[in-house]
């Protein structure tokens, strides 16, 4: 898989939810390293400020404490992006599903993205040149339901979205923001958090423009 060069990511706009989750966090910190203008948004406070200085190393970074996946925390996204910039190029909507009620939620459902809260960002983005989404299924109770109904939603959305966009998504099992000395020793079950950026990186970047409606499992 090509490594994208920084410059195409250099002042992006870019918006990912999720950001409390370990995949969210590790995509958030390399869009804001590689030049990215970062918001993060997350409903858990937890690590939130010491998610946002890392972001602050890299460029311009906010983090809003809401939850995307409902119609006022999507508006008061939105609304932060409109006052700052006025534009979104790139979303990362990570879904993370930590029980079996999540899973039989609507969460799953966000990736149907023209019929979710995160409609009025999509509408956004849709007069950049080359907008991209990435919408990621990340947790431990991840089942091949829910997998099934997520490659389903994402399909939808890639048809319907304009011949601009690529919209494409990923499925991580068993991630971990980090590992200790032990865990070194033992065999891995699944991917790191900065295994499952890297991939995440790529269909966020122009080498992906051939690749629409796809979703990769690490």
């Amino acid at each position: 898989m090509p490594n994208p060069s920084i410059h195409a990511f250099a002042e992006k706009v870019a918006v990912v939810t999720g950001a409390e989750s370990p995949v969210g966090r590790a995509i958030a910190i390399q869009l804001a390293l590689n030049g990215a203008f970062v918001t993060t948004a997350s409903h858990r406070e937890a690590g939130a400020a010491s998610l946002l200085g890392l972001l602050e190393l890299g460029t311009l970074a906010n983090h809003l404490m809401v939850d995307s996946e409902t119609v006022s925390g999507a508006k008061a996204i939105l609304d932060d992006l409109e006052s700052r910039f006025g534009r979104l190029d790139l979303l990362v909507d990570v879904q993370n599903i930590s029980s079996v009620s999540d899973s039989k939620s609507d969460s799953v459902k966000v990736s149907d993205y023209l019929q979710s809260p995160l409609s009025a960002l999509i509408e956004m983005m849709g007069s950049r040149p080359s907008p991209r989404v990435v919408s990621v299924l990340t947790g431990t109770a991840v089942d091949s339901e829910a997998e099934m109904e997520f490659r389903a939603k994402l399909i939808t959305s890639a048809g319907v979205l304009s011949d601009r966009f690529r919209i494409n998504g990923l499925i991580v099992r068993g991630t971990s923001s980090a590992r200790g000395t032990a865990e070194l020793l033992e065999a891995r079950s699944g991917a790191d958090a900065d295994d499952a950026a890297r991939v995440a990186m790529f269909f966020l970047s122009g080498e992906s423009k051939a690749v629409n409606g796809q979703v990769l499992v690490v």
